[in-house]
């Protein structure tokens, strides 16, 4: 039972770990945000009823842009505008931008007996979105406390094409304004285009409505860039520094401009051929601007390994037949030897005539060079000894002198060429 309770422990903690990364990898990837209405209501007048125009609507479940007629309620004819407004700060990466493209999202409440219509003598429903000015809240903003709205950049919505339509709004101008132009958001109001001519409404969800679903949204487009290269490059190897766009309505309006932070050498393409570098370590930053306001940065690294340049010892070295020398390789990571000496740092060889050898070393980031030795077989020398004189009487001196190399050792002990000698009877005397 413990061990269950265990595995069951384990296999939860790394669930948990794997929903984080996914919610993290969601929001740095994200290209479409969907914004919550933050604050919504309805205002109301009416020529009948004088009080509805100082009232509060901020818990209604639906709103409407409307001129219609309340007889039934013991009003006459009234009007009803609504107001909303959106959390415009969507948590985006440094690689995303707005790519100016919004829309607004309105949803019919299902089974609700207010269509969307115009009737009687009206000839539309058409409705004004309006850029709100003032501050307004939900909880207590009324017809007469109404905020002030723009006409400049309103949008104009058609007529419905069904007494049950959802409505998906191109704001985008009036975003525009918020994010690009420094205006306040303040939300949006929607009133009828021919307000005060009946019968004419169009009716929506708010935030209050009891399917989340149908709640107002604001949908935000964004562009997201990602920079990539190699993690390493050997020195004097080619490489190209690329920047993907992905979701852009007008890619060819992006500008782009890499900055390599090492020496200062910018580049204003989207993507680089053989961009300068330093030895170790280079960072590059590209920055994408759109054709409105917004700009993104990405950054990559590229290491460049100029430690390949590997050297071997000694270089070039004489032995004489029959005899070794060792031959040490050096900087590198492995080394690979020719003359099937295989691999290592160091290789003793013993050659029987001159030879070279060349070693191939590796560095840790897989760049490569090549380094050689010679070894050099000396020649064997002749040596010849002359005598003179050639005869003598015992224990008379006599001079033996070598030639033919370079160091002499004789069988007397001496080092040099020439040596004398006395002896008292016939001697041999052996040089090397």
């Amino acid at each position: 039972m413990g061990g269950q309770k265990m595995v069951y422990s384990f296999v939860y903690s790394w669930a948990k770990f794997a929903i984080v990364i996914l919610l993290l990898l969601n929001v740095a990837l994200a290209q479409t945000f969907t914004q919550a209405c933050v604050s919504d209501t309805r205002i109301n007048r009416n020529d009948g009823c004088s009080t509805w125009q100082t009232m509060n609507y901020g818990s209604s479940t639906t709103m409407q842009a409307a001129t219609w007629t309340w007889v039934a309620l013991g009003c006459s004819q009234g009007d009803i505008r609504a107001l909303l407004q959106f959390d415009m700060n969507p948590t985006v990466s440094p690689q995303a931008l707005y790519d100016n493209r919004a829309t607004l999202n309105l949803y019919f409440p299902p089974g609700s007996t207010e269509t969307q219509s115009y009737v009687g003598g009206a000839s539309d429903n058409q409705f004004y979105v309006q850029q709100v000015t003032g501050l307004w809240s939900e909880s207590t903003v009324t017809w007469d406390t109404q905020p002030a709205i723009t006409t400049v950049g309103q949008i104009t919505v058609p007529s419905s094409v069904s007494t049950t339509q959802d409505y998906s709004i191109n704001v985008s101008s009036l975003v525009y304004n918020w994010v690009c132009n420094g205006a306040t958001n303040y939300g949006v109001r929607l009133q009828q285009v021919n307000e005060g001519s009946t019968y004419r409404r169009v009716t929506f969800c708010s935030k209050e409505y009891a399917d989340p679903t149908k709640h107002p949204t604001l949908t935000l487009e964004y562009a997201y860039i990602s920079a990539s290269a190699p993690d390493t490059m050997c020195g004097g190897g080619s490489f190209n520094l690329n920047c993907s766009l992905t979701n852009a309505s007008n890619p060819a309006g992006y500008s782009f401009q890499w900055l390599h932070q090492n020496s200062g050498t910018t580049y204003n393409t989207q993507n680089v051929s053989n961009p300068t570098t330093t030895s170790g370590l280079n960072t590059y930053i590209v920055t994408v601007t759109n054709p409105w306001c917004q700009t993104a940065k990405d950054t990559v690294t590229v290491y460049i390994d100029n430690s390949s340049s590997i050297s071997v010892s000694p270089v070039s070295v004489f032995i004489c037949p029959g005899a070794s020398t060792t031959l040490v390789a050096s900087g590198a990571s492995t080394y690979s030897w020719d003359n099937s000496l295989g691999s290592g740092s160091s290789q003793t060889v013993s050659p029987l005539s001159n030879t070279t050898y060349t070693v191939t070393g590796t560095t840790a980031a897989g760049c490569t060079s090549t380094a050689s030795a010679t070894v050099n077989i000396n020649a064997v020398p002749t040596v010849s000894v002359s005598v003179s004189p050639t005869s003598n009487c015992p224990g008379q001196n006599t001079s033996l002198t070598a030639s033919g190399a370079a160091v002499y050792s004789w069988s007397t002990g001496a080092g040099t060429a020439g040596i004398t000698v006395s002896p008292g009877s016939t001697t041999t005397y052996t040089v090397t």
